[in-house]
């Protein structure tokens, strides 16, 4: 573990080898058949060098290039992702069926199932040809950061700011979320919380790691509903696609009715044996949303939201190198757009 005196470079540079230590052997293991937790780890491998790579973004020439590069290589396997994890609430979502209901679950399943398969094949065949230049990049850059780290003149200052204005989105994004909870406002909210705390799990340098710890547990529980919410709204797009695909374009209607707990869009869903488990499975889904609106409006009007606050107002407030400049704490400089 790198120390408070630790030059920003050189921590820089440790993190990237580890981080790219982590993703090769997570690809490893994709390319032996485990395609559920090797892609979430070479992912969160390469989160976490993008958002500490962002900090030297004007440092070397060529590291945006790389920061599109690993920006690709993250929509390489968005589609895969997706999948893993609507098979992942499908299979919740089955629990307690009856034998009928499970019939048509069984034949969603597959249709899924296929759909993961195919772009699980297409997201290694894109990695594979997009990772090993990029990675041979990114070591010729750590060694460059780590050769030429000397005093941190402002780069403290600068990592500083970037969290404050992380933050400071992240509070403007939530605002007005509650409790309309639309796709992209939604959406937005939670690449910031993402963005924020892989921010703070790449420094060892300026803040304390008791006081990243306390900020990162009162916003995992955040991601985790904003995650959980935007897969299901997902799934539930992907699940009205499979029913027009299997009964025609009229289920599409039907089951987003459904989905809104309309009773007139389960009476005609019922009506219809050609949609076998459909009327079940938007039950369900309908009433994971409900629960998960449930903790969302525990965490913003409990102490969810008032914890976070004030962990983020007690590290701004005391970073290792001291009292923060009021100048620094309150710079709104612009982080570029949500990747």
């Amino acid at each position: 573990m790198a120390t408070g005196n630790t030059p920003i470079g050189i921590s820089t540079a440790h993190l990237l080898r580890r981080q790219l230590k982590a993703a090769d052997q997570a690809l490893t293991r994709l390319g032996s058949g485990d395609t559920g937790e090797a892609l979430h780890d070479f992912r969160v491998a390469v989160r976490r060098i993008r958002s500490r790579l962002r900090l030297h973004r004007d440092d070397i020439k060529g590291t945006r290039h790389m920061l599109r590069d690993l920006h690709k290589l993250m929509r390489d396997s968005d589609t895969t992702r997706n999948a893993q994890a609507w098979l992942s609430l499908l299979d919740v979502l089955a629990e307690g069926s009856t034998r009928q209901e499970s019939e048509g679950v069984a034949q969603i399943r597959g249709r899924l199932v296929l759909h993961l398969r195919e772009a699980a094949d297409q997201t290694q065949v894109a990695i594979r040809a997009r990772y090993p230049p990029l990675r041979d990049a990114l070591y010729e850059w750590a060694e460059i950061v780590a050769r030429h780290a000397g005093p941190d003149v402002g780069m403290a200052a600068l990592f500083q700011m970037r969290t404050a204005d992380v933050w400071r989105r992240l509070e403007t994004a939530l605002s007005p979320l509650w409790p309309d909870m639309e796709d992209e406002p939604s959406h937005h909210a939670r690449l910031l919380a993402k963005r924020l705390r892989y921010l703070l799990e790449s420094d060892e340098t300026v803040y304390t790691r008791a006081s990243i710890d306390g900020v990162i547990e009162a916003l995992k529980p955040l991601q985790s509903l904003l995650g959980e919410w935007r897969d299901s709204q997902f799934f539930g797009a992907w699940l009205t696609d499979a029913a027009a695909a299997s009964c025609g374009a009229h289920a599409r209607e039907m089951l987003v009715a459904a989905l809104r707990e309309d009773v007139r869009g389960f009476a005609i869903l019922q009506e219809h044996e050609g949609l076998p488990g459909l009327v079940y499975l938007a039950t369900r889904l309908s009433a994971h949303l409900a629960v998960l609106r449930v903790g969302l409006n525990a965490w913003f009007a409990g102490e969810g939201h008032t914890l976070l606050r004030q962990r983020m107002a007690a590290i701004q407030k005391v970073p290792h190198g001291g009292e923060m400049d009021p100048l620094q704490a309150s710079a709104q400089e612009s982080d570029g757009g949500l990747r």
